[in-house]
């Protein structure tokens, strides 16, 4: 329910989502659209795998491709930045938040 949420939202602000039910699911998703993803949201609690292994997966395939993790429980933020997440999001969080993170990780400001 929590994905088709978000994929409706991130939709309305013309985002083309791909959804993916487990881990597994996802890596398979991004190894055949990989060229078309700009960016993955990923809860650290997931089906099959957790968070974490695709995080380490997907950097595997493209260190640079950007990388939201959210989770419930603060304790896993250290974890997924040291796997190769760029930012993480305790839920709850709001839209606002999550479409300011998504537009910084796709439009980094020069330094």
């Amino acid at each position: 329910m929590v994905r088709r949420m978000l994929q409706a939202l991130l939709e309305i602000h013309h985002y083309r989502i791909l959804l993916a039910q487990n881990g597994a699911e996802a890596l398979e998703q991004y190894q055949l659209h990989q060229s078309e993803i700009q960016f993955v949201v990923t809860d650290i609690m997931i089906p099959n795998w957790d968070g974490f292994n695709l995080i380490s997966n997907l950097k595997a395939i493209n260190p640079e491709l950007p990388i939201i993790a959210i989770s419930g429980a603060l304790i896993h933020e250290e974890t997924a930045l040291a796997k190769g997440a760029d930012c993480f999001l305790a839920k709850p969080f709001n839209l606002e938040t999550l479409l300011s993170r998504i537009s910084a990780l796709l439009n980094p400001v020069d330094a």
